[in-house]
């Protein structure tokens, strides 16, 4: 009887700081993210293949230590799709409409090795986006690098972790340059004042309006008549911007080969300039 009252007492022990060291570890890495390899929610291009491609990593199944992995693909030919092939099937399972920003997931018998051997009807019409679980095979009954599995001995010890697929709902690709998502973005950005020294300020754009916060103070400025222009190597975002008793207006440039910094300037009249301002596009 001591015997077994140890062995409970242990495996609680056991139990505990696996919870521990779990939570620790959940706090240090996100549940997803998106990486080429050199930085997250960056593209790789493959000029040879007419393509750019990315990795999708994400934990699965739910409270899962580990991660799996998938390739996103955006051809040249359908700037406008990001295809999503399972490293471990070796299949497309489905696709994002940049455009729309919803996701077609293809019914398991639809899944091919190939895109070109994918028609276009299995395609269901797109929608919001899945769970991670969703993306990914079911997992298996118990986890045995994750979970404490133990086999009940005499009816004494039976603890079983019951595995469920991730209902975190899917991250959105990288932005591309057709599709650059300035829209609803955040940023982490300085701008100078007369004196030369920096503000630091976070940037939100909200569609047409948005928000920067002042870093070292409460003060929160508005942003408005915000307008986004296409040019050949750059998007532009101008606008309109207020703080407490004082307006004016700004420039940004943000360049097609890199849309996770912009460079730009700001006055207190049209067409003038009274300070740089630049920033650098925050993790989504």
């Amino acid at each position: 009887m001591r015997l077994a009252n140890f062995l409970i007492l242990l495996v609680f022990i056991l139990l505990t700081s696996i919870s521990v060291v779990f939570a620790q570890v959940q706090l240090q890495h996100p549940d997803q993210f998106y990486t080429n390899g050199d930085k997250t929610d960056g593209w790789s291009r493959d000029s040879e293949k007419r393509l750019r491609s990315t990795f999708w990593f994400a934990k699965n199944p739910e409270n899962s230590l580990e991660y799996q992995q998938q390739i996103v693909i955006v051809y040249d030919e359908a700037p406008d799709k990001a295809y999503y092939f399972d490293s471990t099937t070796k299949k497309f399972i489905g696709r994002f409409d940049l455009a729309s920003e919803q996701y077609s997931l293809l019914r398991p018998e639809y899944r091919r090795g190939r895109i070109d051997d994918i028609d276009e009807s299995w395609f269901p019409p797109p929608s919001n986006l899945p769970t991670i679980g969703e993306m990914f095979e079911p997992p298996p009954v118990c986890v045995q690098e994750n979970f404490l599995c133990l086999i009940e001995a005499d009816n004494d010890i039976s603890p079983t972790t019951v595995v469920r697929p991730s209902p975190v709902k899917m991250m959105m690709p990288p932005p591309t340059a057709q599709f650059p998502r300035l829209h609803e973005s955040s940023w982490d950005t300085s701008y100078t004042i007369d004196d030369g020294s920096r503000i630091r300020a976070r940037v939100e754009f909200k569609g047409s309006r948005g928000a920067y916060r002042l870093a070292d103070s409460e003060a929160v400025g508005a942003l408005s008549n915000i307008q986004y222009s296409s040019g050949q190597d750059a998007i532009s975002i101008a606008g309109q911007w207020s703080l407490s008793n004082n307006g004016g207006y700004f420039l940004f440039s943000v360049p097609k080969d890199n849309m996770d910094v912009f460079w730009g300037e700001w006055g207190f009249a049209r067409n003038s300039i009274y300070g740089t301002w630049s920033g650098i596009r925050r993790p989504r």
